[in-house]
């Protein structure tokens, strides 16, 4: 009787088991999906900033079913917490079937929210099978602090494209063939807000008129976006205003466009180009000038030319009426010599020296006034001189020898 009821009892416990199993076997469901590539855009984004928030859902290839997916939420990861954003009806997956979704989603207040995504869903036995990933998101502010920067850099285009930089690093950067750097302001916005500034133009204008506007890239918080003007287009020696125009990204497309402006004052070579160590001397009948032209700018000065000015009492003379300097780097100096005819009539203050260079693409003419000093007698004269007293020394010396040796011939007598 007792092995009969150990074996009843056994036998009990048996099926009770094997139900267990078998119930455990059958909440198992038969799909099984795999969440990557969660993404969210902007990535920091404003309060009532809508959001954007794309994944990748795949039932794997080891599932026995496929998958309606039902509905995707963001929301806290507590128990109860708030829900941020949601979509439903999202569509079926069989066995090994992937699917990119997005959907959006916004916030009232700024802070930062741990978040999860969590996906439901239903397979074909009609069992649940759910899924969930933690996202973390930081959602700030939106006041506005933009910043607009101008400076003048060099470019050069190569086969590669478009490189800045200074004159040394560019030079040899495209090869023996390359053009020379030319200069250009790069305006840059920068943004150290907590909203995105979307929407951004940059508009150049001087002090009488209107030169390019260029767009540039959203500026993202803690990030700077740079527009290039070329400097071809500007007015020698003037003050110019850069203003950056745009929206936050929690404006609605048709509000105004927020503004920051900064100036540059654009001086690219005017008075650059200085006359030093000049020294007047005759040569013959003409005045001979020496000088050196120096480069007091921060901008390489190319074409550079020196001529001998108009006058009423001054003229060019052959065959130095003018000088090629060529180019003058930047804090650096080319000797010159010019030659000029003074009227004998009269005596000339200055004698007008005529400069033309080129700086950033921009042409300059410019006279310079030297102060003309009355130079010393001519070295002709001066060599004539020099002759004469040579030749009465000869002769006082000869003079002399034939005085002292008569007498000595005398006193032997």
């Amino acid at each position: 009787m007792r092995l009969r009821l150990w074996v009843i009892v056994f036998c009990s416990f048996g099926l009770l088991f094997g139900v267990g199993i078998s119930q455990s076997a059958a909440s198992v469901p038969d799909a099984r999906l795999v969440v990557s590539d969660v993404s969210v855009e902007p990535t920091s984004p404003s309060a009532d900033e809508r959001i954007t928030v794309a994944f990748t859902l795949e039932n794997s290839a080891g599932s026995a079913s496929g998958i309606d997916i039902e509905s995707v939420e963001l929301a806290e990861r507590s128990r109860f917490g708030e829900t941020y954003g949601e979509a439903e009806n999202l569509g079926s997956l069989s066995p090994g079937d992937e699917v990119t979704l997005d959907f959006p989603a916004s916030f009232d207040d700024s802070g930062a929210y741990d978040l999860e995504l969590q996906i439901e869903g239903t397979d074909e036995g009609g069992s649940a099978v759910s899924i969930t990933r933690p996202i973390s998101v930081d959602v700030g502010t939106a006041d506005p602090d933009i910043a607009v920067n101008a400076e003048r850099i060099h470019m050069i285009e190569t086969d590669d494209g478009v490189e800045v930089g200074g004159v040394d690093e560019l030079l040899g950067a495209g090869g023996d063939d390359e053009p020379e750097p030319t200069a250009a302001i790069e305006v840059s916005v920068s943004n150290f807000g907590s909203a995105t500034a979307r929407d951004v133009y940059v508009n150049a204008s001087g002090e009488s008129e209107n030169y390019t506007r260029l767009p540039v890239s959203d500026v993202s918080p803690n990030s700077t976006e740079t527009a290039v003007f070329e400097t071809d287009q500007f007015d020698a020696d003037e003050t110019l205003t850069f203003e950056a125009a745009y929206r936050l990204s929690t404006d609605s497309p048709e509000s105004e466009r927020q503004l920051t402006t900064t100036t540059y004052e654009y001086r690219p070579g005017a008075d650059s180009l200085v006359l030093t160590d000049m020294e007047l001397e005759y040569d013959g009948d003409r005045l001979l000038l020496t000088g050196n032209a120096g480069n007091i700018g921060e901008t390489k000065l190319k074409s550079t030319v020196v001529a001998v000015g108009q006058a009423a009492n001054v003229t060019p003379s052959a065959p130095q009426r003018d000088y090629f300097v060529g180019t003058i780097p930047e804090s650096d100096f080319v000797t010159f010599d010019l030659m000029a005819t003074i009227d004998d009539d009269t005596t000339p203050e200055t004698i007008p020296v005529d400069v033309q260079y080129r700086a950033d693409g921009v042409q300059y003419e410019q006279t310079i006034e030297v102060p003309y000093d009355e130079p010393a007698a001519d070295t002709d004269g001066d060599s004539s001189v020099f002759v004469s007293g040579v030749a009465l020394s000869g002769l006082l010396i000869v003079g002399t020898g034939g005085y002292l040796w008569r007498r000595r011939q005398h006193a032997s007598n």
